[in-house]
């Protein structure tokens, strides 16, 4: 969420740049989003280390957060080149996008098993991308088994097209951006 909101906002804060020197505007997004992975990939690995005071020791099944990892980062990107190209034309993007991300959290299994949900509201939860990722690195992490890859490769087919759509929508729009911004 941190690096679709940093890359909502990128393309407003380099315009000087876009500007001045002819480059390709994708860049901007995408330095969000690969600086968050790897801050994501360094949190991963203190979280490891800081776990095993409290019993929780890290197994082989740890490796497996590369590939959870990478749809997470595809679906992250996608969404981000969207709302990047959408915010230079609609300003306000960005703080509703920050209400959007809020919500989205609360409605996301991180501070709760996805097993508190009702049944009845099941259905609708599980489209929420985050809930199968969510259950993807617990897994992994707090009981050492593997996820469940069915609804991680559904995931991860959404998160493709969203890459796709994303950066096509981004390209079709940013030879508008040095006039807007």
């Amino acid at each position: 969420m941190k690096a679709t909101r940093g890359a909502t906002s990128a393309t407003l804060k380099k315009e000087r740049a876009m500007r001045q020197v002819g480059f390709p505007k994708t860049i901007l997004p995408l330095s969000e989003v690969i600086g968050a992975g790897a801050r994501f990939a360094f949190a991963f690995g203190v979280l490891l280390v800081v776990a095993v005071p409290f019993g929780f020791y890290p197994s082989a099944y740890a490796l497996l957060v590369v590939p959870i990892a990478l749809v997470q980062l595809t679906l992250t990107t996608g969404v981000a080149f969207f709302i990047s190209a959408l915010n230079v034309f609609f300003r306000d993007a960005a703080k509703i996008m920050n209400y959007v991300f809020r919500m989205g959290f609360f409605l996301s299994p991180a501070l709760y098993p996805a097993s508190f949900v009702p049944d009845k509201f099941r259905p609708v939860y599980d489209l929420n991308p985050f809930v199968t990722l969510f259950d993807a690195y617990r897994a992994i992490v707090m009981e050492h088994s593997m996820p469940d890859w069915s609804p991680l490769g559904i995931v991860a087919g959404g998160s493709i097209v969203a890459l796709v759509l994303g950066y096509l929508f981004f390209v079709r729009l940013q030879k508008s951006f040095a006039k807007l911004v």
